[in-house]
């Protein structure tokens, strides 16, 4: 690579040289940025400025006003490379001062969107977003869609480190429109991958559930395996959000069994195996991990305990065989989990320490303190329930106030269910932290 890059440089230089003496201005800017694109590929941020203000300094002599604001912005690229975000602003309103005298609104555009990048690196958040309206209003003034895109995209990153997720939102979505306009639906699949993940984030499972199905379908139709299994993954969380925010709606677990819905954990526990399969091809044991954790959290919607225990177990044994401690002790919390709502909590209580030991010698602070605090809930749950010892799950009947499903279904009439904080914790369908790089995604 770094022998290509040698070779980039001699033969942009020799370009570059060589419009220098037909005195072809407009092959000669073009030259030039792809002589410092060539430095700075090459490691040589030092070289590329020089080069770029060379460039600046020949055109101004000769009068090449174009080739001057083109230099001014080549400049700029190499101050925002260096992180040198004060000297980049000047060069850029430079720029943009020759190009508005030009009437040249394109290029006035494309000053304004690398303006964006300038601001960012001296903390003006506001500037950056003044500049992103500018060059947004211009795009759209002279129809240029795909430079619109990339505006757009910078906002919306503007507004997601900003924690504005209701202004990114309405971002990404203008983005995803206007790239089918452009037909570029790989392009359009992605934006809408990062538009499902922050609607799942603010509870609109129906939203994240519409756009990671248009996501997951342009995916398998390019043949894009891996980003289709990253889709199906968000369409089984859409699913499972959507689930127990209707559970929530209709009274939680206080109601009967038999009235729970079925259909968004059975459509849940689909895309998760589907994505399981996927990652499982390409060798992406992380994100097999979590779907697994996912269809676990499926069959538990599902009131399938056998299965989701035995998803657990999948889970756990494929964290063993990789040796990845993190994961590890975050099945062993699954396995805690899948075991408590079988009202088998001998076992539960040994994964839930297991869990703990792991986390503990990782010095995983984080991880070992939710090991203790559903330790503690195994707890109260156990004490409640009366049964310190695994046991034969009851027939429905023969259930106590708060019966081993903790659905508190099919009881007798005029029983009342219990509603303790402890019990309640056995049956929250949010993951485990998984290792660092996983948690970002979500479990």
């Amino acid at each position: 690579a770094r022998g290509r890059a040698v070779d980039a440089v001699e033969a942009a230089g020799e370009a570059l040289e060589l419009c220098k003496e037909l005195g072809q201005s407009s092959s000669e800017a073009l030259a030039l940025n792809t002589l410092i694109g060539a430095r700075l590929a090459n490691a040589e941020p030092s070289e590329a400025l020089r080069v770029a203000k060379e460039g600046h300094q020949r055109a101004r002599k000769s009068g090449n006003t174009r080739g001057e604001a083109a230099a001014l912005q080549a400049v700029a690229n190499v101050c925002i490379h260096i992180r040198a975000p004060v000297e980049a602003t000047q060069a850029l309103t430079g720029a943009q001062a020759i190009y508005r005298k030009l009437k040249d609104r394109h290029k006035e555009a494309s000053v304004l969107t690398t303006a964006v990048n300038a601001h960012l690196l001296t903390g003006e958040v506001e500037e950056a977003l003044r500049s992103a309206k500018e060059a947004r209003a211009i795009c759209k003034e002279l129809k240029d869609l795909k430079q619109e895109a990339t505006v757009l995209q910078l906002t919306a990153g503007i507004h997601m480190e900003c924690g504005d997720a209701t202004e990114a939102i309405a971002c990404f979505r203008a983005v995803a429109s206007t790239q089918d306009e452009l037909g570029e639906r790989l392009s359009a699949a992605r934006t809408r991958q990062t538009l499902a993940g922050l609607c799942l984030e603010r509870g609109d499972a129906a939203e994240a559930l519409k756009v990671a199905k248009q996501a997951a379908a342009a995916f398998q139709a390019a043949g894009d395996q891996l980003s289709e299994g990253h889709a199906l993954y968000v369409v089984a969380k859409s699913h499972l959000q959507r689930h127990n925010t209707m559970l929530e709606s209709l009274g939680g677990y206080e109601m009967n069994t038999a009235l729970l819905p079925k259909e968004d954990p059975r459509e849940a526990l689909k895309a998760a195996a589907r994505a399981r399969t996927i990652f499982r091809q390409v060798g992406d044991v992380a994100m097999e991990l979590e779907a697994i954790h996912t269809a676990a959290n499926a069959y538990l919607s599902k009131q399938d305990y056998r299965d989701a225990l035995r998803m657990a177990d999948e889970a756990l044994l494929l964290a063993r065989k990789v040796k990845d401690k993190q994961a590890e002790g975050s099945c062993q919390l699954l396995c805690a989990q899948m075991y408590a709502v079988q009202a088998r909590w001998a076992p539960a209580f040994r994964a839930a320490d297991a869990s703990r030991v792991l986390f503990e010698e990782l010095g995983n602070d984080e991880g070992r303190e939710a090991a203790e605090n559903y330790h503690g809930v195994l707890q109260e749950a156990a004490q409640e329930s009366g049964h310190f010892e695994e046991q034969k799950p009851r027939a429905p009947w023969q259930g106590s106030e708060q019966g081993p499903t903790g659905a508190g279904g099919n009881r007798p009439p005029g029983q009342k269910a219990s509603n303790t904080a402890g019990s309640a914790g056995l049956y929250n369908r949010k993951a485990f932290p998984w290792t660092k790089p996983q948690a970002s995604e979500g479990a």
